[in-house]
């Protein structure tokens, strides 16, 4: 029987994005992955796999790069930024073979962020990096902007797309054909009411150190690609929707490799059994973000009418 031919969308996340491969290493016993748009994680994991590379050696790759390591060593060195984008553009380069975009098996995008834009406007400004060097496409799209100064490349100051389109389904309308769309989230769902804060509430101080700084920043941004994931969901609905999340794994838990790899293959395995479903799931979201922004509404109006 012949695999459908499919695009993959693969959001970003950090170490949540190692899932990805797992994902790609059940998809593709089932599809003819055609092309790969990826933001941040997404897209280091889909360039690799796009050059060449099956999932056993990503997995390896992964472990190999050590990015819980390489961060404890630079935690403290602000003067460049705590990432040092020239030895991931070294380490990249030489996973890749210093392939080129258009020169790929399968078609391939990174969506990144251009910081300061370009004259006359200089607006900042969301960038889909189809051509060139696939490995600096791949650390334009991945370069935390709390982590480290903007990566230079062909004239644009870059950061991690996850900015604008942490899951870039609007983006796949730049490849080539038409063709069902697969949507990867490795975000968390965030669908839930917010609390009020109440003056006479008392926590339990917790010591923050230094070494929670990266931590800290990194779950705040998870949590606001997290909304804008949502969001990209309900405007553009995939053929195929796998959430590939557990409360359990972490952002900065890349030396969990292999329990991300393994929540890859499950989290396909659930999707495609409930396939018949997509629509329900994703409407479910839709109303849920719906409801949500109603309650907050009305408990707006109930404070002002009572303050």
């Amino acid at each position: 029987m012949d695999k459908q031919d499919i695009y993959l969308v693969l959001g970003g996340g950090a170490a949540l994005g190692y899932a990805h491969i797992g994902v790609i290493a059940e998809l593709e016993k089932k599809y003819n992955i055609r092309g790969i748009i990826g933001t941040s994680m997404g897209s280091i994991i889909g360039g690799l796999y796009a050059s060449g590379l099956n999932p056993v050696e990503i997995l390896e790759i992964a472990k190999e790069i050590n990015l819980a390591n390489f961060l404890k060593k630079n935690i403290f060195g602000f003067r460049k930024g705590l990432l040092d984008t020239e030895e991931l553009l070294k380490s990249f380069n030489q996973f890749t073979n210093n392939v080129l975009i258009e020169n790929l098996e399968i078609e391939y995008a990174a969506i990144a962020f251009d910081l300061y834009g370009i004259a006359p406007k200089y607006i900042p400004e969301t960038v889909i990096i189809k051509q060139g060097c696939l490995s600096s496409a791949m650390v334009a799209s991945s370069n935390l902007p709390f982590l480290n100064n903007p990566f230079k490349y062909q004239g644009r100051y870059l950061i991690d797309g996850g900015v604008g389109f942490p899951l870039p389904i609007e983006f796949v309308g730049c490849f080539k054909e038409e063709l069902p769309i697969i949507a990867v989230n490795v975000l968390p769902s965030l669908l839930y009411d917010p609390s009020q804060l109440e003056v006479e509430e008392v926590r339990n101080e917790k010591k923050i150190s230094n070494d929670f700084f990266f931590i800290n920043a990194l779950k705040a941004n998870i949590y606001n690609q997290a909304y804008l994931a949502l969001n990209s969901i309900q405007n553009v609905k995939p053929d195929i929707y796998i959430s590939a999340h557990i409360s359990s794994l972490n952002a900065w838990d890349f030396d969990k490799v292999d329990e991300f790899y393994a929540l890859g293959i499950k989290s396909v395995n659930e999707s495609l059994q409930r396939i018949n479903d997509e629509d329900d799931i994703i409407d479910e979201i839709t109303n849920k973000s719906k409801n949500l922004f109603k309650r907050i509404k009305k408990v707006f109006n109930y404070l002002k009418n009572n303050t």
